[in-house]
């Protein structure tokens, strides 16, 4: 399992970016676990997990090499909008490219390459929040871990 992240440009690994989300980001690898064992389950195999934080970094270079000469993180037009998030495996919705918790590369039993976007939801997360991110397909968990908590399967639709 290789597990991407950027370090800083002094080597040192990356530091908590937001101190009042460390509940939600604490419920990712508890989430990531889950769905780990679903996928293997299934006969699957994980190759690589990326988080939020590399994929808005991959996003950014994307963005910045799409107009060379344009200011950094400025502007992309709609069909260079979905051009690069057909290269991160996600979705357009609503004229914008959101980003998931996590983004596991894996291949199926039948040995096809598949991309499992999950995002961690908590009890502050409203509809506004919630209904992009299940409009572009992201499989959804709860940080909470209660009863009742399931992950979508986006390929199989359906909840396990």
């Amino acid at each position: 399992l290789e597990v991407l992240t950027t370090p800083a440009k002094d080597g040192s690994m990356p530091r908590l970016q937001k101190p009042r989300e460390i509940y939600h980001d604490a419920a990712i690898y508890p989430a990531y676990q889950k769905a780990a064992a679903e996928i293997e389950r299934g006969g699957g195999h994980i190759e690589t997990v990326l988080n939020d934080f590399e994929l808005k970094s991959r996003k950014a270079r994307a963005n910045n090499a799409a107009a060379p000469g344009r200011a950094a993180n400025g502007p992309v037009d709609n069909r260079e909008k979905e051009a690069i998030a057909a290269k991160l495996n996600l979705t357009v919705v609503n004229g914008r490219i959101y980003l998931p918790d996590l983004q596991i590369h894996y291949r199926d039993s039948e040995n096809q390459q598949r991309v499992l976007n999950l995002e961690i939801t908590t009890d502050s997360y409203r509809g506004r929040d919630i209904a992009p991110k299940a409009a572009a397909g992201f499989a959804m968990s709860r940080a909470d871990g209660r009863a009742g908590a399931k992950i979508y399967d986006d390929h199989k639709g359906v909840w396990g």
